[in-house]
């Protein structure tokens, strides 16, 4: 939902996704799970790891143990041997605190191993609801910057119409009206 441009613009290189939560929030995790999936390989990606941990439930409003995630990032790292983690910043986008957790746990991990760590930016609210308008600043920063064009914004959309159980009626503000569709602002912190 929040990483679609930098997914689409990074198709040709090797992409797995670890995603930390089924989505469980309301008794819709085994749907979701199989919804992200479609999703996923609506943007090209066929590496897809769900984990459904009760010590990890799903909720914007909890926080997660980074020990727990840390786990998990080292049993990933052995399956893929990957060398740079991308997730979301210290205000986790929407400030949730699962968001917030990732990040803290990333961080730390990251400098453990000698891995990259890139985070897709937070905005300021008004900037976060100006969709394709926000690509005029967005372009003028020194981060990384990955815009959709009209084609690929496209592709994000049948990305999250795959998320049915997600599609509720303010979703569809969210697709038209969020930067996060258009373009994503990333940060090299590792």
């Amino acid at each position: 939902m929040f990483f679609g441009p930098t997914l689409l613009n990074l198709q040709h290189t090797q992409i797995s996704i670890l995603c930390l939560s089924n989505g469980d929030d309301g008794g819709l995790g085994s749907i979701r799970q199989v919804e992200l999936r479609d999703a996923a390989g609506v943007l090209g990606i066929n590496s897809i790891k769900v984990i459904n941990d009760q010590r990890i439930p799903d909720g914007m409003n909890v926080t997660w143990d980074k020990t727990i995630i840390q786990e998990y990032l080292a049993q990933y790292r052995q399956s893929f041997d990957f060398d740079t983690i991308l997730t979301f910043d210290q205000e986790g986008v929407s400030s949730h605190l699962n968001h917030i957790s990732l990040f803290q746990a990333s961080l730390d991990f990251c400098k453990m191993y000698d891995l990259g760590l890139y985070t897709l930016r937070t905005v300021a609210i008004y900037q976060k609801y100006l969709g394709a308008f926000d690509i005029l600043f967005s372009t003028m920063s020194s981060d990384l910057t990955f815009v959709n064009s009209p084609v690929k914004w496209y592709t994000g959309v049948c990305a999250m119409r795959r998320h049915k159980s997600q599609m509720v009626w303010f979703r569809w503000g969210w697709v038209t009206l969020s930067r996060y569709m258009y373009v994503n602002t990333i940060s090299k912190r590792l």
